[in-house]
Formats: structure tokens, C-alpha cells, sequence
């Protein structure tokens, strides 16, 4: 039972993290190729570096879901993501 609750975790933050994906490279498009006049922006290094961190959060899932890692690295990982995610949004 426990191993389908990692599977269940893991392939749930996959997704979180791919939506997160999109969103920043939706936002990364819409800065440089179109015609949207936006009130606030984020520098292209903070995209760029959400870009990253989400990646990374996606193979960080992805092998909690295949069990290459224990769920408590991906816990680590996943707060330290959030950490800097949190720091540089703000």
C-alpha cells in the first residue's frame, strides 16, 4: 500500500510541476512575442530559473514514482524547490 501512495505522490506533483512549466513558458512567449502589454513582469532570469526548477521537480517525481529515490529526498528537494521558488517570486 505504501508503495502506490509514493506512485500516487509522485505522479501528482509531476503534473504540478508540468502545469508550472507551462505557465512560465506561456509567460516567456507572451513577454517576447506578443503584443500584451502587461502591468508587472518578471525578469527573464526568473523564468528562466522557474523553468529549471520546475524541471528538475519533474524528474525529482518522476523518480520518486519509478523508485530510484525514497520519499524522503524527494521531500527535501520538493521543500528546497519551494524555497527558492517562494524567494524569487517575492
Amino acid at each position: 500500500m505504501m508503495c502506490m501512495k509514493k506512485e500516487m505522490i509522485g505522479l501528482g506533483a509531476a503534473c504540478i510541476y508540468a502545469m508550472s512549466a507551462i505557465y512560465f513558458l506561456y509567460l516567456f512567449y507572451a513577454y517576447n512575442f506578443t503584443d500584451v502589454l502587461f502591468l508587472f513582469m518578471y525578469p527573464h532570469w526568473v523564468i528562466l530559473l522557474s523553468l529549471v526548477l520546475a524541471v528538475i521537480g519533474i524528474f525529482t517525481s518522476l523518480f520518486l514514482y519509478r523508485g530510484k529515490i525514497r520519499m524522503k529526498l524527494f521531500l527535501f528537494i520538493t521543500s528546497l524547490i519551494i524555497l527558492v521558488w517562494t524567494a524569487i517570486l517575492l
